[in-house]
């Protein structure tokens, strides 16, 4: 009991709680330019009360997906302790989601997100990943191919139904995350991207609406050399952040910084 209570309790603070207050602050100034009645010349979408009391349930914008990971992490926690299968745990989250799609449900749920979470933990339970090199290559560039197939067959006859694209974008996801992790792909531009991958996530929708902010004010069009402000938006959407790692990595006055996005590593040090 002792150790479920400890892997809940590393849930809430890890996941759940960064994503309370995360959304709190991103909810805020959206409601008090509305409340406030401010000229809404940028059509902002403002926000309200209900989307306040909704945090607890769904987060609030782009971290809803802190939300559904939270209630996934607890579900999966409590399960094992009754289904040792795992392969039973991602029955129990196909079922969830052919439920969950059949009576139309969102696509931002945690019966939705469930099973892709389970199918990537079977894959790396069964040890297919860690398979001699060329082999666990070959699983992954098969599984990613048979992404692409799919989506192909799926685009050629029109089939844009929840079940086609979730079995489009776990085979493609899958089949990249088993290739990469076969190669032993070494970048640490990669590593350091995942090891702060909070950080990056969390900064990630204030630095785009900044820059967009910016382009609006300069008159530059987003639909108008597109492919240059996309690549020029996603480096600085990675750069930004890391420039704050390095920040409060580097001065020991600010290493406050990194418990805004890891509350877990204050709260449970060793």
């Amino acid at each position: 009991f002792s150790d479920v209570f400890h892997r809940l309790m590393k849930c809430i603070v890890d996941v759940y709680l960064p994503c309370l207050y995360l959304s709190f602050l991103i909810w805020l100034p959206k409601f008090l330019w509305s409340f406030l009645s401010l000229n809404n010349t940028e059509n902002f979408e403002l926000s309200s009360i209900a989307d306040l009391l909704a945090i607890p349930f769904h987060g609030y914008q782009v971290f809803w997906f802190l939300c559904v990971l939270f209630f996934i992490k607890v579900i999966h926690i409590l399960t094992e302790q009754v289904i040792s299968d795992r392969k039973l745990h991602v029955l129990l989250w196909i079922i969830l989601f052919v439920v969950n799609a059949a009576m139309g449900g969102q696509e931002h749920s945690f019966y939705h997100y469930g099973l892709y979470f389970h199918a990537g933990y079977v894959i790396r339970q069964q040890g297919c990943i860690t398979q001699e090199k060329h082999l666990g290559a070959s699983y992954g560039a098969a599984i990613f191919l048979g992404g692409m197939l799919f989506f192909a067959v799926s685009y050629f006859y029109g089939l844009g139904n929840i079940f086609m694209k979730t079995v489009v974008a776990m085979l493609a996801t899958l089949g990249i995350f088993i290739l990469f992790y076969a190669l032993n792909i070494d970048s640490t531009l990669l590593v350091t991207c995942g090891t702060v991958s909070m950080v990056i996530y969390a900064l990630h929708s204030p630095v785009i609406s900044s820059l967009r902010l910016i382009f609006r004010q300069l008159g530059w069009s987003l639909s108008v050399n597109s492919a240059v402000l996309f690549v020029f938006c996603s480096v600085v959407s990675v750069a930004i952040p890391l420039s704050v790692v390095l920040l409060y990595r580097n001065v020991k006055c600010l290493r406050w910084i990194e418990y805004i996005f890891y509350p877990g590593k204050l709260i449970f040090k060793k």
